[in-house]
């Protein structure tokens, strides 16, 4: 049998145009592919830059919570070095508190087996220094390609440290609130205590010094022997008669209800009464009283209180200084305030009794000496200074003497 041709040439064709079939869809499915893959680098690039972006500290961490990557924001916050370091970085070592790595473990196994984990309030030590406390959220991530690559949760950062610093700020504040009402409380149930305990001690005092005046006013009718007696009676109950006005002076001025007639006061003036005053004291112990004051700004201030600040630290320059010592005044003042220091070259105080200097009825180990007081005159005194808003200090050097500093606000204060 004899074929044709064009049967031979069809057969012969056939194969080849199932080959070419074949590569034209071949050709197709590659195409596909290849755009497949751009769309796909494109998206993984669109996340990536998401990712970076996002303004939530981010890090992508494995099962044993190693960081793998981490985003621009988690990065400044926990201060890393970028690129991360080659060496594997556990999350937990910028974790701090003394039961972290137990919270973090405990956390990433709810993490793995629930699918999700918190860790609220977490203190942070990021690498930088700096306290930070953030709430930790941690996902877990189920993808086959994150697998590959090694990620197994999602950490989110949320920052607490403001928030929580306000609260611990509001908590502080409510308690020292607190503290005052109940130091406040105190102070008023000590003020009334004081004021009636003075009270009822100045009736009977007042009756005694009322008897022993009508004595002396009949001394021809009283034995010789008994008149030194009643002269101590009298001492003795103008001394008591002081002490309970300085108590009460001193409650006055701690519970606000001090009469102060507040007025431009000249500082110099008041200096000038307080030296007179004092010096017949300063010479019996042949002190010399020097003043150095420069033009000082008036004072807003009660007058008579500053005249009774300055005779107390002059009294106490005396009667605490050396025989034959000296007491130096001088002043200075700023654009807001004027003071006057008192300095003597007396015994000085210890430092360690320099913050009892002004509680009352505390003379420091003075009770001991000869030297009169009751321990109440710098406790007036300061509170006399804080009433007019200003302030008593002093400062000391064993064995050199001391030196108390009256500052007061100017008169001119906010006026131009």
């Amino acid at each position: 049998m004899t074929l044709r041709p064009s049967m031979v040439g069809s057969e012969t064709d056939a194969p080849s145009a199932t080959v070419q079939r074949f590569q034209n869809e071949l050709s197709q499915h590659l195409e596909e592919l290849r755009e497949q893959q751009a769309a796909t680098e494109q998206a993984l690039a669109w996340f990536a830059s998401l990712f970076e972006a996002l303004p939530v500290p981010v890090l992508l961490l494995s099962e044993v919570g190693t960081v793998v990557e981490a985003n621009g924001s988690a990065v400044d916050y926990l201060a890393l070095s970028r690129p991360l370091p080659r060496a594997p970085l556990m999350l937990r070592r910028l974790l701090d508190g003394r039961d972290a790595d137990l919270r973090w473990v405990n956390a990433l196994a709810r993490a793995r087996t629930h699918g999700e984990a918190t860790l609220d309030e977490q203190a942070l030590k990021p690498g930088n220094g700096q306290h930070r406390i953030a709430r930790i959220v941690l996902r877990r991530v189920d993808n086959a390609e994150a697998a590959v690559r090694g990620v197994a949760l999602i950490c989110s950062l949320i920052d607490l440290t403001d928030a929580v610093q306000a609260r611990e700020a509001e908590q502080a504040r409510q308690q020292a609130e607190s503290r005052q009402r109940e130091a406040e409380t105190r102070s008023q149930a000590r003020a009334q205590t004081l004021s009636r305990v003075s009270h009822e001690l100045r009736t009977p005092l007042n009756a005694i010094m009322g008897f022993a005046q009508l004595l002396m006013a009949d001394l021809d009718h009283l034995p010789a022997e008994h008149r030194p007696y009643l002269a101590h009676i009298r001492s003795a109950g103008a001394d008591l008669l002081g002490l309970v006005e300085e108590v009460l002076d001193i409650n006055r001025a701690e519970s606000g209800q001090l009469k102060l007639d507040m007025v431009a006061v000249t500082l110099a003036d008041e200096v000038h009464s307080a030296v007179e005053l004092n010096r017949a004291a300063a010479d019996a112990l042949e002190i010399r009283i020097d003043s150095d004051l420069v033009e000082v700004p008036r004072v807003r201030a009660d007058a008579l209180r500053v005249r009774e600040i300055l005779i107390n630290l002059l009294s106490n320059a005396i009667k605490y200084g050396r025989h034959g010592g000296q007491v130096r005044l001088h002043a200075g003042h700023d654009e807001h305030q004027a003071w006057i220091d008192v300095e003597d070259n007396g015994i000085g105080i210890a430092p360690d009794l320099l913050p009892q200097l002004f509680e009352p009825f505390n003379r420091l180990g003075s009770e001991r000496s000869r030297i009169k007081g009751h321990g109440l005159g710098l406790s007036i005194c300061k509170s006399y200074a804080e009433q007019m808003g200003g302030r008593l200090s002093a400062r000391s050097t064993p064995g050199q003497g001391s030196c108390f500093t009256l500052t007061l606000p100017r008169w001119d204060r906010g006026r131009g």
